[in-house]
């Protein structure tokens, strides 16, 4: 079964907010001269999750080679142990559980 519209929808507009939240880090920690290779490495693996998404949902373009992609798969795999704690604290502080 599917998505629906409505959370493939939302999952691209996360994804985006997400690679816009990572480009405007990336852009005032060069100004710094900070270390950016993390944040770099991170919004590159976003901006290749999500135009895969929107290739797979929407039929748009996706051209990337299996190194990049690999790349990709790999720092998001990383990133899913911390989104899934910060899940379960959420669940906690939710309303509904109280």
């Amino acid at each position: 079964m599917g998505l629906s519209q409505e959370t493939q929808a939302s999952a691209i507009k996360s994804l985006e907010s997400t690679l816009h939240k990572l480009s405007s880090a990336y852009a005032s920690m060069t100004e710094k001269t900070t270390n950016t290779r993390l944040v770099k490495k991170r919004q590159t693996a976003v901006k290749v999750g999500l135009e895969s998404l929107k290739n797979n949902w929407y039929g748009d373009d996706f051209c990337y080679d299996e190194p990049v992609i690999a790349t990709a798969k790999n720092v998001l795999q990383a990133i899913i142990p911390s989104i899934e704690k910060q899940l379960v604290k959420a669940k906690a502080q939710s309303p509904q559980k109280h």
